[in-house]
């Protein structure tokens, strides 16, 4: 790209051309911002793999909202890969409530999910298809229980493709009788079937009532280089 030296170039373009470079190295400064916080970190594997994106914690609402910074998936130097998200806490209500999540705000019918879950040696397992919602644990009133999980979306930025997720959620329920059943452990899997889209947003929340004392955070995961084929120098 030059930027002088051509009498056809106006006035208006030059300053649009500036304008971009000033909003690419905005992007880029802020990754690198990203990066150097993570220094150091548990969370830091020394190139750069994870970045942290998003929290949220809330008490007393119906959806907890999780945004995904699209500067990190279009930047020239560096596309995010992955997507995990840490969440913990209850609903204000007697449970076990199940939590729900869904891509983009988008509630139609084309989720399908299955998750099995154990309290002490009792076995359950579910499959559902044609959802409005994901699956992603079950939550328990903060008085009974409580639980954590984690979400996992594999290459969540490449678009035209379906979304594939997993993960896992951990409850303990305080008061049960006998001891052995106060663990509740499960996991799950799922999928966007329908929609061809590149993720911005995650909503979870509970299937009645409203989280108490519920948080998430949520991991960019690995970046893949987009000029991966370019040597280092």
């Amino acid at each position: 790209m030059v930027l002088g030296g051509n009498k056809g170039t106006s006035q208006a373009e030059m300053n649009r051309t500036i304008s971009e470079l000033v909003s690419r190295q905005k992007a880029i400064d802020k990754r690198v911002e990203r990066l150097e916080t993570l220094e150091g970190t548990k969370w830091d594997d020394g190139r750069g793999c994870v970045s942290f994106e998003d929290f949220v914690i809330v008490d007393g609402v119906a959806v907890a909202r999780l945004d995904v910074d699209p500067e990190l998936a279009e930047n020239l130097d560096y596309k995010a890969s992955h997507i995990r998200i840490l969440w913990r806490g209850g609903v204000n209500q007697a449970g076990p409530i199940d939590l729900f999540m869904r891509l983009n705000n988008i509630a139609g019918v084309r989720y399908d999910y299955n998750y099995k879950y154990s309290i002490g040696n009792v076995f359950t397992a579910v499959g559902l298809g044609n959802q409005t919602e994901l699956f992603v644990g079950r939550l328990h009133n903060s008085v009974a229980g409580d639980s954590s999980g984690e979400i996992i979306i594999p290459f969540y930025s490449v678009p035209n493709t379906v979304h594939t997720l997993f993960g896992d959620w951990t409850a303990y329920l305080f008061t049960a009788v006998p001891v052995a059943l106060r663990m509740e452990k499960g996991e799950y899997g799922g999928v966007n079937g329908l929609d061809f889209i590149s993720i911005n947003r995650i909503d979870l929340f509970p299937a009645a009532g409203n989280l108490k004392a519920f948080s998430a955070y949520m991991y960019l995961m690995c970046p893949q280089r987009t000029d991966a084929g370019v040597p280092d120098d």
